[in-house]
């Protein structure tokens, strides 16, 4: 069974001392033992802020690497340290940056808007039937990566409508749609069980195919089913490059601007070859599907349940829907004008942070209060407890959006960690976000089942939306969440 890790991290923070005392000779500091490793445990927001501005190399806790290295490559941002991180930064970082993320803009409204029109179809109007969110989230998030990243028509929106929220998801066929997310749902279920397991032929061996490893053959699988679909795309690409192909020709999408980052910073593309790009381009944009898949799917999903069940929050937001777009899609310039909408966002990561802690192995020593934490030293910021600390966050548990309309303190917010090492696509997950709850909450009215217990579920990476029926006395939590959905009642129109 995986440990609820997240709440024990909260525990552990809660025992931390604050104040300097007779007893107390370091306050804000903490340690515990995991996998025979000493890890230092901070609660103090600004020891927090200065590890992460000072420190970019991970720890990466029990199995998470091989796991890793296994799914993705090992060439990844996620596993990478020192100069070969450094590089693959730059290569990585201009296409998601707030100033080339508008150029997605169009796209991802394109999305939201068919994913409002299957939403509608398919369980607006068919009064009883119980949408899955979470599934909405995920072929939501699908959909619009696949077309921003690389001009490619994933058909998973196709999905939504199939079948209710709690019936069972059948055997995905070979080349579809379902078959992505029944591969990332694979990996997220069982990288819990690898990362906990402390025997190294679990956690650590992903090679072996004999007897009694199933679970390898299906590893294999799903890896196998997500870089088939991918790679040849990114070698499409590549030759049309090579072949001097017309500008006009190519879609100037993520992926386009990724080959322009590469060449730029590799500086001879004659002497790429389809390898380079599948052991690091292609790695990394499998990497980027599957971060969003794992963390603003879940943002996303949380958000609609927290409005849903918040109806004070939201008849804000709807008026400032009503008041911005007054009933069509939102663009790129609504941006700046969506406040509470984009507020909300922040908030939904304060209350469920897909990250629910941040690691990283100490190479420049941080003064804590009196303590030196020293080289090489490992360091759990568990950002659970910080965003529901009642010091920095009054009323923590209310979801109040309004928060954001001012700066949080230094080291007391931090979902996207910090420093060097920042999260890459906050922006696109900001706008992902921001387009699918204005979209959504602009037409329907939400209803979560009197049955349903809404709950975070530790899937190795961190948490995920889900939940269980009252009633049910098993220890799975499952990855549904349950809602009604209907026209909404007294919608502005154009």
């Amino acid at each position: 069974m995986v440990p609820d890790f997240p709440s024990g991290l909260i525990t552990m923070y809660e025992r931390i001392p604050t104040e300097k005392s007779a007893r107390v000779k370091y306050p804000g500091i903490g340690y515990y033992t995991m996998f025979d490793h000493e890890i230092l445990l901070v609660s103090d927001p600004d020891v927090i802020d200065e590890v992460l501005d000072t420190n970019v190399e991970h720890y990466l806790w029990g199995g998470i690497r091989p796991a890793s290295v296994a799914f993705f490559g090992p060439k990844v941002l996620f596993v990478l340290e020192g100069s070969e991180w450094q590089e693959l930064r730059r290569v990585m970082r201009p296409p998601l940056m707030r100033s080339n993320v508008h150029a997605l803009s169009d796209t991802v409204s394109n999305v939201a808007r068919k994913c409002a029109e299957r939403v509608r179809n398919n369980f607006a109007r068919e009064k009883g039937r119980l949408m899955n969110v979470l599934e909405m989230a995920q072929l939501y998030h699908l959909t619009a990566a696949a077309n921003s990243m690389m001009h490619y028509d994933l058909k998973a929106m196709d999905q939504l409508g199939q079948r209710d929220a709690w019936a069972p998801k059948p055997q995905a066929e070979k080349g579809s749609s379902a078959s992505w997310t029944q591969s990332f749902d694979y990996l997220l279920t069982e990288l819990a069980r690898r990362c906990f397991d402390p025997d190294p032929r679990v956690a650590e061996d992903y090679v072996t195919m004999g007897p009694g490893r199933d679970d390898n053959r299906r590893w294999k699988s799903a890896h196998d089913t997500v870089h088939g679909e991918i790679l040849p795309l990114i070698r499409s690409r590549l030759k049309l490059r090579q072949e001097g192909a017309s500008r006009e020709g190519v879609p100037n999408d993520m992926l386009a601007k990724l080959l322009d980052a590469y060449s730029k910073e590799s500086g001879a593309e004659s002497d790429f070859s389809a390898e380079d790009f599948d052991k690091v381009l292609g790695a990394n944009v499998v990497e980027l599907l599957f971060a969003g898949y794992n963390t603003v799917v879940n943002v996303i999903t949380a958000g609609t349940y927290l409005f849903a069940t918040n109806p004070s929050e939201l008849a804000k937001l709807r008026k400032e829907l009503d008041t911005v777009l007054k009933g069509r899609v939102p663009t790129w310039d609504d941006m700046k004008n969506l406040k509470f909408t984009r507020w909300s966002f922040f908030e939904t990561l304060r209350i469920a942070p897909p990250a629910p802690a941040i690691a990283r192995k100490i190479t420049n020593p941080v003064e804590a209060n009196g303590f030196t934490i020293p080289e090489d030293a490992e360091v759990m910021l568990p950002l659970c407890a910080v965003h529901r600390d009642p010091k920095h966050w009054p009323n923590p548990s209310r979801f109040d959006p309004s928060r954001f309309a001012k700066k949080p303190r230094a080291g007391t917010f931090k979902p996207f960690s910090g420093g060097a090492r920042s999260c890459l696509g906050q922006h696109y997950a900001e706008l992902v976000y921001t387009f699918a709850i204005a979209t959504l909450f602009q037409e329907f009215d939400f209803e979560v089942p009197k049955d349903f217990k809404f709950e975070l579920i530790f899937n190795g990476f961190g948490w995920a939306a889900g939940g269980r029926r009252h009633g049910d006395r098993s220890s799975e939590v499952e990855s549904v969440v349950p809602m009604y959905v209907s026209e909404r009642r007294g919608r502005a129109m154009m």
